[in-house]
Formats: structure tokens, C-alpha cells, sequence
């Protein structure tokens, strides 16, 4: 499907699969070597069937950046593991130990809050420093492209345009309105 379709099987993977992943992640704990399959299964045959030919490291590395600095999203499993499991941890304790005091959703939402800022804030630390070593690897052309979607957060999605030199061209019936000819005949 992803030779085919690359948009749709990119999308599957990053909204649903890999929010599937994710949450067995954050329950499950020392689970880092058993995404180690997932991964290469990402590297070495989906990204390279959505892109059409093989994905160096570097790329791997900036395709599972966040969009805000310039990634697609599609995160490393084996990394994330150990993330996922340590944040869902931190929250844990603030249910536990309630005791005799009522439950009260106004706080379990601010300390929700606190621990996704810190969440988000310790993965843009992580991101910023892994796109600075990778960008060393990139051509200096590549490097300024990458660079300006990060730093001044360009758009994502215009790296992800329809392109028929990438096979990312939408099928003749997704572009019925766009040329006027009408539905392909079958």
C-alpha cells in the first residue's frame, strides 16, 4: 500500500499505529529492545516504500523529529520506550497516595498539564539536539531547507506536496476538481 498510496499509509502510521505503540509504551516498562523489530521494519521497508528508495540514517533521525523542528513525526519506537513509561510514572504517584483525601479532578488536570509541559519541553531538548547532529551530515543546500523549517517553522507539510518525480502524486480521481476533465472511465 505505501508504493501505492504513500499519503494514506503514512497517515495511518503516524495517527493511529503509532498512537497504538505509544500507549503500550507508556504502561509497559524496560520495553526499549522489543520495538527494536518495529523499528527496523520502519527504517529498512516503509519509509523506503513511502519514499521510494532507501532512507540513510540522518533521514531516519529527521523523519522522526516532531514537525516544530522540522520532522515528519514518525518517532523512533526503541528511544520513545523508555520517555513513555518514565512520564506515566511521574504521574502515578499523585494517584496513589490520596489516602483518606478526596480525588479532585481540578488538580489531577493541573498536575496532567505540568507533566505534558515538562514532556513536551524535555522532547524539544532532545529534538533541537538531535537535528543539530544530523544537520552537520546534510549538504550545505539541505542543511538551509531543514534549518528555516525548524527555525522559522515553515510549514511541514509543504516537504510532503504531491510530487510525481517521488511518486507522491494523488491518483487521477482525487484530481477530478482540480483539472476539470471529469472521473476517469473504468
Amino acid at each position: 500500500m505505501a508504493e501505492a498510496q504513500p499519503q494514506v499509509a503514512f497517515t495511518a502510521m503516524a495517527g493511529s499505529l503509532q498512537r497504538e505503540w505509544a500507549y503500550l509504551q507508556r504502561v509497559t516498562p524496560d520495553c526499549d529492545d522489543e520495538y527494536q523489530v518495529l523499528e527496523d521494519v520502519l527504517t529498512e521497508r516503509f519509509l523506503p516504500a513511502v519514499f521510494g528508495g532507501p532512507i540513510s540514517p540522518n533521514k531516519r533521525c529527521l523523519f522522526g523529529l516532531s514537525p516544530h523542528t522540522a520532522g515528519l513525526g514518525l518517532r523512533n519506537p526503541v528511544s520513545e520506550a523508555a520517555h513513555s513509561f518514565d512520564i506515566y510514572r511521574e504521574l502515578e504517584p499523585g494517584l496513589s497516595l490520596l489516602g483518606d483525601r478526596q480525588f479532585s479532578l481540578t488538580d489531577h488536570r493541573n498536575c496532567l498539564q505540568r507533566a505534558r509541559k515538562e514532556r513536551r519541553d524535555q522532547q524539544l531538548g532532545r529534538e533541537k539536539a538531535s537535528l543539530e547532529a544530523v544537520l552537520d551530515e546534510f549538504p550545505q543546500a539541505r542543511r538551509r531547507t531543514v534549518d528555516r523549517a525548524a527555525n522559522f517553522r515553515s510549514s511541514g507539510w509543504i516537504s510532503s506536496l504531491p510530487i510525481a518525480e517521488h511518486q507522491l502524486d494523488l491518483s487521477p480521481m482525487c484530481r477530478v476538481g482540480a483539472t476539470g476533465a471529469g472521473p476517469p472511465s473504468i
